[in-house]
């Protein structure tokens, strides 16, 4: 996430008006009011609002946006490339019905960096808890984490072996490309896959797990109610233990949180 301050807020409030008017062009000029670090953002921002009006200057802010971002943030190139292919923007049919472009962004050396980072804050962070392990990851997408995750957590003898994977994503496709990938990795092991939101299955959840992970996926809600969520599937005892930044750019910030039982 980029994180802007009150008055960062109020300079894109007024400058945004400007871009729509036709009154501002991606030059740098009206720009210098942004901190350097948020003129790519910015662009990114002004391209997206342009193009959710059909308007043909979309592609101009866009490129220029792609123009300053470096490997770390490259949304101005993703809509951009949406914009060529199809002309305008359009919700998907489904989330991530294709696999593709989530191996895609997984991929990028930023999202590897922070996959790395949370690896090692739950292999630093989490007890050691001998037996098998019983699984249950909410928004697995194609299973990538999960796959880093486990040999990191039995190799730091937190865990002998794994028992049951549970799996939930609201893509179908996602979910196959995942349950395949966890089965492969862990054939002595249950592997169940639920074609569901969280918010869907909270109570009906099968446990107990020793171990929940949701990356990338909890925070498309408000803190309180994916708490709310996770105590109805969990129990009304679990509690945010612990939080470390896991990557940190000049563009953006991205945390891990460790949640749990106190004691």
């Amino acid at each position: 996430m980029l994180t802007l301050r009150p008055a960062d807020v109020a300079i894109w409030s007024e400058l945004l008006p400007e871009v729509l008017s036709g009154k501002m062009e991606p030059d740098g000029r009206a720009e210098r009011r942004l901190d350097p670090e948020q003129v790519g953002a910015f662009r990114f921002f002004a391209g997206s609002a342009l193009a959710a009006r059909a308007d043909a200057r979309a592609p101009a802010w866009l490129g220029a946006g792609a123009a300053v971002d470096g490997p770390d943030l490259r949304a101005s190139h993703y809509v951009a490339e949406i914009l060529l292919r199809c002309g305008h923007l359009a919700a998907p049919s489904g989330p991530f019905s294709d696999p593709r472009a989530f191996a895609h962004f997984s991929r990028l050396p930023a999202m590897q960096a922070c996959r790395a980072e949370f690896v090692s804050f739950a292999v630093d962070s989490l007890p050691p808890e001998p037996g098998s392990l019983r699984v249950l990851d909410i928004g697995c997408g194609d299973g990538g984490m999960l796959a880093e995750l486990l040999p990191a957590l039995i190799g730091a003898g937190r865990w002998d072996e794994v028992s049951a994977v549970t799996l939930l994503d609201p893509s179908p496709a996602m979910l196959s490309s995942a349950k395949a990938r966890i089965a492969s990795a862990w054939p002595d092991s249950h592997v169940e896959g639920r074609i569901a939101r969280l918010e869907d299955v909270a109570s009906t959840l099968a446990g107990p797990h020793d171990l929940v992970v949701g990356s990338l996926s909890l925070h498309h809600m408000p803190r309180e109610r994916w708490m709310e969520l996770l105590a109805e599937a969990l129990g009304p005892d679990v509690r945010p233990l612990g939080i470390r930044t896991a990557l940190a750019t000049p563009h953006a910030d991205l945390f891990a949180l460790h949640l749990g039982r106190p004691g």
